[in-house]
């Protein structure tokens, strides 16, 4: 390819390039954009999720069968720690993950396909 030829796509390409004597330059690499750091969950939220993840663990399909709070509690164990009632029902209720069956009280997970 002629060096004609080439500073011609070159510029094409890249418009703000610069090119002399056959060296490219000014082409300058995408940076991304900075994001801001994910804030860390609360303990409580943590310990919730992983109770359910251990029950989930145990009794795998249950999740789409449903479950009660206490069978989930029921699986704690006492040098865990430990997580009330209203605790767990307060994190399944504000969960997109879990919705509450509306005549039998139950415990279900959302199913996304």
């Amino acid at each position: 390819m002629e060096l004609a030829a080439f500073a011609k796509k070159i510029s094409e390409v890249y418009p703000d390039a610069i090119i002399q004597d056959g060296t490219v330059t000014g082409i300058e690499p995408k940076v991304r954009m900075a994001r801001p750091p994910i804030p860390p969950k609360p303990q409580i939220e943590r310990d919730v999720e992983r109770l359910l993840s251990i029950f989930g663990h145990f009794y795998p399909s249950i999740e789409y069968r449903g479950f009660t709070v206490r069978q989930v509690l029921s699986e704690l164990r006492p040098d865990e720690p430990q997580i009330t009632e209203e605790q767990l029902t307060d994190y399944l209720t504000n969960s997109d993950l879990y919705f509450q069956h509306p005549s039998k009280g139950y415990w279900l997970r959302e199913w996304r396909g």
